[in-house]
């Protein structure tokens, strides 16, 4: 019994590094499974972020593509208003055509080009964004955009008055004299 014993001692000696190893190889695998599901946490966490990021990267390039659009068509429009001017104003100078007069019977009294003419109220909109001026033929004080809405009832020589203008479909009185062309306007 004495021989068993020992022989068992021996043999729990000889195997029992062999049995720490495989413990120790127990633990490390499952560290290692432990980090291999963080990594794959993270993983997936940084693929949600790339297509995202692709995704706000192609937003990017739209908006880049329609602010070049926005600045092409702006120079152009400038381009041509400023065609469109110098055309009119060599127009105006090469006329071969005198100034038509109208007939006595239709004119009842003179018509100074910068007398103010008053009429009833209306309500105008504009046809193209256009310029603000504080003074017929005046400084210009702001850019409305086309379709704005506002009121008049007094004209001067291609110049409207702006009486009032609407901010979120409620009237507002002008506090101080805004004009614009009239060639800019349609009546409502």
């Amino acid at each position: 019994m004495r021989l068993l014993f020992t022989l068992f001692l021996l043999f729990c000696f000889a195997y029992s590094n062999e049995i720490q190893r495989i413990e120790d190889i127990a633990k490390d695998i499952s560290k290692l499974r432990l980090e291999s599901e963080k990594c794959k946490k993270e993983l997936t966490n940084s693929r949600k972020l790339s297509e995202e990021n692709r995704e706000l990267q192609n937003r990017v390039q739209e908006l880049e593509k329609l602010v070049k659009k926005q600045e092409i068509l702006l120079k152009t429009k400038e381009n041509s208003e400023k065609n469109l001017l110098i055309y009119s104003n060599r127009c105006e100078e090469e006329s071969p055509f005198p100034e038509l007069m109208m007939k006595d019977e239709y004119t009842k009294k003179p018509f100074s080009r910068n007398e103010i003419i008053t009429f009833k109220a209306s309500a105008f909109r504009l046809k193209t964004d256009s310029v603000i001026y504080d003074a017929a033929n005046g400084k210009k004080i702001d850019l409305w955009e086309k379709g704005t809405s506002f009121t008049s009832n007094s004209m001067m020589d291609g110049w409207i008055k702006i009486s009032g203008y609407f901010v979120k479909r409620k009237w507002k009185k002008a506090q101080k004299e805004l004009w614009v062309k009239s060639a800019q306007t349609i009546k409502r």
